[in-house]
């Protein structure tokens, strides 16, 4: 397979309810394996079941864990059944491995008038998955928000604003002195063991006009401003995001990034919604231990075309998967489209 060039996934276009994936739809990892778990909400779907895609398989499709409930009611946390209510996922789903369940940390626009619920959730992912009973979890506490950033050495997770679920413990805590400033977005670095972040303006269209990027100590919340080198390739890339305006008519403000561990790099992704060749634009970003030097290059990648996306963007759809040396993502659903892979090493 060529480096650098997008492929479709067969299989990967049916088999996963394509509106709640356009719907702010979140994709969890577990190694190899996609998950799309309660992805809906709103209006646009009130479909709460569980769909799984092994990248790892000869011929990945996407399969059913978890049913969708039978019988849905609006504006509810909960469905009649028990299980929790579709939602729009953002970047608010994780899987934790110490737990074996993808968790869902708070719920933001159910099925319905666009409820919002502080209820953490979790599902199991074998043979037999199903979610967990209501109560299982603390909510998130008054004021917490939603979680936006897993550690995967001990499976806690940040909320944006500033509350630590302490996955051994099953309880919240405020630890440290918290100074995050992104929305969502934050990604794991297995090289320095730390959080980085990349978000234009407040994440959804609005908010100064500005790439907001920071890094994260993920045991105190302590964040650290980063600072962009001065050569022409950063100056030019930074320029053209600027100028593509993310939440504009045709860039969606809701990215996603994922951290290379073979290239030592961030790949950043808004993608379009009216030009072809906007869809296949990419931002690899060069950390550095400190603060001062990031650098930031534009890549366009070749292969296939990638499809575009409506305007509620790409939110948790673009991850790295080790084992296969590139990342994955899902523009969108839309008849047609699907997963899509780009191998980086």
């Amino acid at each position: 397979m060529a480096l650098n060039a997008a492929v479709a996934v067969p299989g990967s276009t049916t088999g996963v309810p394509a509106a709640g994936i356009n719907a702010w739809g979140c994709l969890s990892l577990n190694d190899g394996t996609l998950y799309s778990s309660a992805n809906g909400g709103h209006g646009d779907s009130a479909d709460n079941g569980a769909y799984a895609l092994d990248l790892l398989q000869d011929a990945p499709a996407w399969r059913t864990i978890v049913a969708p409930s039978t019988s849905v009611q609006p504006n509810v946390a909960y469905y009649t059944d028990g299980k929790p209510a579709s939602r729009h996922g953002y970047q608010h789903a994780f899987y934790i491995a110490q737990r074996n369940r993808v968790m869902l940390f708070g719920l933001r626009f159910s099925y319905g008038a666009a409820y919002q619920f502080p209820t953490v959730d979790g599902h199991s992912v074998g043979n037999a998955a199903a979610w967990d009973p209501a109560g299982t979890y603390p909510d998130v506490p008054t004021g917490g928000n939603y979680g936006v950033a897993h550690d995967p050495r001990s499976g806690n997770v940040w909320t944006n604003a500033g509350k630590l679920w302490n996955q051994a413990a099953n309880t919240w805590g405020s630890p440290g002195t918290y100074t995050g400033k992104l929305r969502w977005g934050w990604q794991w670095d297995s090289k320095r063991s730390r959080f980085a972040g990349f978000q234009w303006g407040d994440g959804q269209g609005y908010g100064a006009p500005e790439l907001l990027a920071q890094f994260m100590n993920p045991d105190t919340g302590a964040a650290t401003d980063i600072g962009w080198a001065s050569d022409a390739e950063t100056v030019a890339s930074l320029a053209q995001i600027a100028a593509a305006n993310p939440g504009s008519a045709t860039v969606p403000a809701y990215e996603c990034s994922c951290y290379d561990a073979a290239n030592d790099c961030f790949w950043l992704y808004y993608g379009s919604t009216a030009s072809s060749d906007a869809a296949q634009v990419f931002y690899k970003i060069t950390p550095q231990d400190g603060a001062a030097g990031w650098g930031m290059r534009r890549v366009t990648f070749g292969g296939t075309v990638l499809p575009l996306m409506t305007g509620s963007g790409i939110n948790g759809r673009l991850r790295y998967v080790v084992k296969l040396g590139g990342f994955v993502l899902m523009p969108t659903a839309a008849a047609g489209a699907g997963v899509f892979f780009v191998r980086t090493s």
